[in-house]
């Protein structure tokens, strides 16, 4: 038995959640999975359903920060029947409860919390902001302990098992780091053909000959969205960005971009779960972030046939995008600045008719099923 564990709901749309998806799907027929993971916080039934070869088991919580966690319990449940299961966590709230249940954990790390609170705290202090403090100081506090109560802690690249490092020294690790890469969902991303690309310019009101930037993202301070839009009247009119994602500064963005209206031409189309559209779509993919553990929408945006751009580390930024072996296919800005970014955007103009072998060039490297072998071998 295979058991996953994330703190969010598996309908949900971002890294972990499409992980667990494509790790589910790659396993094997013989082998039981259970999911647990939280409950809509809306009320709303979770409409994931599994592929038809996997044998699913959905298990729901609801936490309150004011409340003892059933995580604990839960797993304790699934320990006293299945005490052998393998199990894989991408939270450290479900890796401590699944540890003290007696199970053998693998922490999936997807993000360090301080580092990623860190780039979020930015700009003029807010009631909003000493809440993501507090969040902040007691979740890292909790992540340690989960790093510390793993059998095995897994990172996607280099740069992430440098941040774990920092915080916990190998020694108090059960185990060294794993180093894995995560893989890339086929039959969704993918470039498609002509025909589908000038229907979804139609669907999603691409100007005629425009050059279409996508950024896949949440909206908040620590993934440079502001920088892309303000390179955009450095580009010209010719050019025009789909922004794809919610979050806390969508407002400030949208209010941004109606301060340089009529010099951009510039869409919000909120949190999607249809991304691999807007990637076949678009012609070139920015990932803006100035801290990124891997970027799995590098990878879903270049097996999609897109030319990527980005900051390198000269640039003073934190991500793991040179790590990932991108070659010709990605373009870097060396300076965190709009005149950097912009040269590198029109770079990756020259990839744009690549689509096929940019495509094949992402395929070769990344694999879900080759992941969650070494997953399950790990401990």
């Amino acid at each position: 038995m295979l058991v996953f564990g994330i703190g969010g709901n598996i309908d949900d749309i971002g890294g972990v959640e499409n992980s667990i998806k494509s790790l589910i799907a790659a396993s094997y027929c013989s082998m039981p999975i259970t999911l647990i993971c939280h409950a809509h916080v809306d009320g709303r039934i979770t409409q994931y359903q599994a592929p038809n070869h996997v044998s699913l088991t959905l298990i729901e919580y609801k936490a309150r920060s004011w409340k003892k966690s059933p995580l604990t319990r839960i797993y304790r449940d699934l320990f006293s029947n299945n005490p052998d299961a393998r199990v894989i966590c991408r939270h450290h709230k479900h890796v401590i409860a699944a540890s003290k249940a007696g199970f053998k954990v693998v922490y999936l790390v997807p993000s360090m919390i301080h580092s990623q609170v860190r780039t979020e705290l930015d700009g003029p202090a807010s009631i909003e902001k000493l809440r993501l403090l507090v969040f902040g100081l007691l979740n890292h506090w909790a992540q340690i302990a989960a790093l510390k109560a793993a059998d095995c802690v897994a990172a996607f690249s280099i740069t992430m098992k440098e941040q774990i490092e920092r915080v916990v020294p190998v020694k108090n690790l059960k185990a060294p780091i794993l180093i894995c890469k995560p893989g890339i969902d086929i039959e969704r991303f993918h470039p498609g053909d002509e025909t589908e690309r000038k229907e979804l310019r139609v669907r999603f009101k691409v100007p005629e000959d425009s050059i279409c930037l996508v950024i896949v993202s949440r909206l908040v301070s620590g993934k440079g969205i502001n920088l892309a839009i303000e390179s955009m009247p450095e580009l010209g009119p010719r050019y025009h960005l789909m922004i794809v994602g919610d979050g806390l500064r969508r407002e400030e963005y949208e209010t941004l971009v109606k301060q340089l209206t009529p010099q951009v031409s510039i869409d919000f189309w909120g949190s999607r779960p249809n991304t691999e559209a807007f990637y076949r779509c678009a012609d070139i993919f920015l990932m803006t972030s100035r801290a990124e553990s891997l970027g799995q929408t590098i990878l879903e945006a270049g097996a999609s046939g897109l030319p990527i751009v980005a900051f390198s580390k000269r640039a003073g930024v934190v991500t793991a995008t040179e790590e990932l072996g991108l070659d010709q296919y990605i373009s870097l800005a060396h300076e965190y600045s709009i005149e950097s970014l912009v040269e590198a955007i029109r770079c990756a103009k020259g990839r744009i008719a690549k689509r096929s072998e940019i495509h094949s060039h992402f395929h070769d490297r990344f694999s879900w099923r080759k992941l969650l072998e070494q997953l399950t071998q790990a401990c």
